[in-house]
């Protein structure tokens, strides 16, 4: 728990108003857990003055990954905590289970969303890929929340050749 006073500290230094949090490994927790865990650090560690917003994630056979599936994305949408949506993990759980365009635009749309990722990948992990071409998700993004925040996380330099500036 330091390291959540720590960032919590550094947080409200930097005057950031947010923060998102992976929910994790299903080895280490469940849902109920981790959804308790958020509102534990947003009512005593955190404060009122930084949001704390659970980021959902995707299937990993490796390591398997909480909020990794379409029913756990509505298990977070019935729970009524901010998120992140990361449009790159819905493109692996679609990948894995298939299309859900129903919950994917009601996660989109959530005043609950505040934080909204993208970034390309094949569909098997995420990769922060730069985006070679209009994704299936992409029309969602017009249908954003009024607290969503919209950026990329692809990587801006991967498979370029190193240059000089």
């Amino acid at each position: 728990i330091h390291y959540f006073h720590a960032l919590a500290d550094r947080s409200r230094r930097l005057g950031a108003s947010a923060i998102s949090l992976h929910a994790g490994y299903a080895k280490n927790a469940d849902l109920r857990t981790v959804f308790d865990n958020v509102r534990r650090l947003q009512d005593s560690v955190f404060g009122p003055d930084v949001v704390v917003a659970v980021e959902g994630l995707y299937p990993n056979d490796v390591r398997p990954n909480l909020l990794g599936t379409w029913a756990e994305y509505e298990a977070l949408l019935r729970e009524g905590l901010p998120y992140a949506v990361d449009l790159s993990h819905l493109n692996v759980v679609q990948a894995a289970e298939g299309p859900r365009p129903d919950l994917v635009r009601e996660l989109v749309s959530s005043p609950l969303a505040i934080e909204i990722h993208t970034s390309g990948n094949d569909g098997r992990h995420d990769q922060h890929a730069q985006l070679a071409r209009e994704p299936w998700w992409w029309t969602e993004l017009r249908h954003a929340g009024p607290n969503a925040i919209i950026f990329s996380e692809a990587n801006q330099v991967r498979g370029m050749r190193a240059r000089a500036i």
